[in-house]
């Protein structure tokens, strides 16, 4: 299915194919969802001083940017 959605060029049947991926994913699920990011974020190999938060809050005011 994710090939066929991957590989479709128009919208015809790809909703479809993607809920049934969806509800193949939650029912038989390779392991346990813990926490879902509303917040996501990527850095690259020049940002220092960042440290992923260990709760909710996450303080930004260390990271800077290197050259």
């Amino acid at each position: 299915l994710l090939e066929e959605v991957q590989a479709s060029t128009g919208l015809d049947g790809v909703d479809d194919k993607i809920r049934r991926l969806h509800e193949i994913l939650v029912d038989d699920a390779p392991w346990l969802w813990v926490v879902h990011d509303l917040s996501p974020r990527a850095m690259t190999s020049n940002v220092e001083g960042f440290n992923p938060a260990q709760a909710w809050f996450q303080d930004f005011t260390p990271i800077h940017i290197g050259e």
